[in-house]
């Protein structure tokens, strides 16, 4: 027998009310979310004022989120992990590297493409 699955508005709703909760919790509890954030402000301003072009915009846009998005995922271990046992654990300390790692290489790309793009309108 098959089960028709309908479309729940109320189910829809609440889990943007659980994303926006983790995003929330994210930048309340977690200093390197609030300082990417600041990151974020100060480089869309600097893409309006030196008005780069709509590329080079949605380039910085997609080095923005994917920082968010690794900083995210890296609080997501952290507090699984933490969740298990707050007790040292080999594996779990690697399992924490390696998210905080992920967190590490975005943020070394979006620093990469920021010197791409704004160093020729700097100079």
């Amino acid at each position: 027998m098959t089960q028709i699955y309908m479309f729940n508005p109320h189910k829809f709703i609440k889990s943007f009310r659980h994303a926006t909760n983790g995003i929330l919790f994210t930048l309340k509890e977690h200093q390197n979310l609030q300082f990417d954030l600041l990151a974020a402000i100060v480089v869309l301003i600097l893409s309006f004022y030196f008005q780069i072009p709509r590329s080079e915009f949605l380039v910085i846009l997609t080095a923005i989120f994917f920082v968010f998005f690794a900083e995210m995922m890296n609080t997501a271990v952290e507090e699984t992990c933490n969740a298990v046992t707050m007790d040292h654990h080999p594996k779990i300390g690697i399992a924490k590297d390696i998210a905080a790692g992920a967190v590490f290489i975005t943020s070394i790309f979006a620093i990469i493409v920021g010197v791409i793009i704004f160093v020729p309108y700097v100079m």
